[in-house]
C-alpha cells in the first residue's frame, strides 16, 4: 500500500507516472468531451484520492487503481459525477447529494443572491430537495429564520445531512406543495422561494442522458397540459402565507418566463419582474405582497 494524503492506495499490476495514468484514464472517457472529461476526472482524483491539481507536479510513481476504473465505467453509464463522488459544490460549500436530489446548478446560486439581497427575517422554501437554498441563506443571513419542505422523505433526509454537516439551523417538514398545510408555528414569512419542477414533458429530448437517467423525475417534470400547476399554487400560498410588503422568489421554465410573471400579475402581486441568469436567460420571477 502506499498513502496519498491520508489515503491507502493499493499496489496493483501497473505502475505509472502519475500524470501519465491520469492521461490514460483520460482516454477511457467516452461519455464527455475532452475538456469536461479532464475537469470530470480532476474532481475523482482529489475525492477518492486526495491528489489535486498541484499534485501532478510533485507525485511522480503511481499505481493503477482498480477503484478508478470501476468510476470511469459508470461515468460513461452516464451516471452524474457529483452523485458517484457524492458531493457538488454549492455556494462555496460542499453539499451531499445522491439521486433522491437534483444537483444543485450553478444559476440556482444567483437564486440565494437574490435572497440574501432582501435580506428577510423569515424564509419559507418550497420543494427544497438537497437543502441547498435554505441552507446557503441561513449560513448567509444567519439572524434568519429558515422554514423548507420537500413532499419527498428521502430527499428530506439529504437536506437535514446538509443542514448538520454544514453548521446550518434550517427547521425541515414534509408537505405537499399542490395542497399545502403549514408545518410550522411560523404563519407568515417574508420571503418564499421556490425552484420547483418545471420542465414539460415534451422538452426531455432536449435534456442530457445523464439528466434523464439518473436525476429525480419527480423534481423535474410537469406535464404539456399544465405546466405551471406548481406557480399557481405557490401563488395561493403566498396569499395565504406572506406579511404585507413580503415576497416571492421562484425559478422558472425560461420559455415560460411570461406566462409564469402573469399568474403573479392576476393575482394581484405588485412589482412584478422576470430576472434573467448570467446566461442572459430568463431564470426568475420575483413579485412583492402588498395586501
Amino acid at each position: 500500500m502506499i498513502i496519498l494524503r491520508g489515503h491507502l492506495v493499493p499496489f496493483f499490476m501497473n505502475k505509472y507516472n502519475l500524470r501519465e495514468y491520469f492521461n490514460l484514464l483520460l482516454t477511457k472517457i467516452t461519455a464527455y468531451d475532452s475538456a469536461e472529461a479532464r475537469e470530470i476526472l480532476y474532481l475523482v482524483f482529489e475525492k477518492k484520492l486526495g491528489i489535486k491539481k498541484a499534485d501532478f507536479l510533485t507525485i511522480e510513481n503511481f499505481q493503477s487503481d482498480e477503484n478508478l476504473e470501476k468510476i470511469i465505467s459508470r461515468i460513461n453509464n452516464c451516471e452524474p459525477v457529483q452523485y458517484i463522488l457524492e458531493e457538488v459544490w454549492f455556494c462555496n460549500q460542499s453539499f451531499f447529494v445522491n439521486p433522491n436530489v437534483l444537483i444543485p446548478r450553478p444559476e440556482t446560486e444567483e437564486l440565494v443572491e437574490l435572497i440574501v439581497k432582501e435580506n428577510p427575517e423569515t424564509l419559507l422554501d418550497l420543494g427544497t430537495g438537497s437543502g441547498c437554498i435554505p441552507v446557503s441563506v441561513n449560513l448567509k443571513l444567519t439572524h434568519s429564520n429558515v422554514f423548507a419542505v420537500d413532499i419527498s422523505e428521502e430527499a428530506l433526509l439529504v437536506a437535514a445531512k446538509n443542514n448538520k454537516n454544514l453548521g446550518a439551523n434550517v427547521s425541515f417538514a414534509r408537505a405537499n406543495i399542490l395542497d399545502f398545510k403549514n408545518p410550522f408555528n411560523c404563519e407568515k414569512f417574508d420571503l418564499i422561494v421556490s425552484n420547483p419542477p418545471y420542465v414539460k414533458e415534451n422538452e426531455k429530448l432536449a435534456m442530457r442522458e445523464n439528466v434523464l437517467k439518473y436525476e429525480p423525475h419527480l423534481a423535474l417534470f410537469v406535464s404539456n397540459e399544465n405546466p405551471l400547476i406548481f406557480y399557481q399554487k405557490i401563488v395561493e400560498i403566498g396569499l395565504n402565507h406572506l406579511n404585507t410588503g413580503g415576497k416571492i422568489i421562484v425559478e422558472i421554465n425560461a420559455n415560460l418566463g411570461n406566462e409564469t410573471k402573469v399568474l403573479f400579475v392576476e393575482a394581484g402581486y405588485k412589482n412584478v419582474e422576470i430576472i434573467k441568469d448570467f446566461f442572459g436567460r430568463n431564470r426568475f420571477v420575483l413579485a412583492e405582497f402588498l395586501g
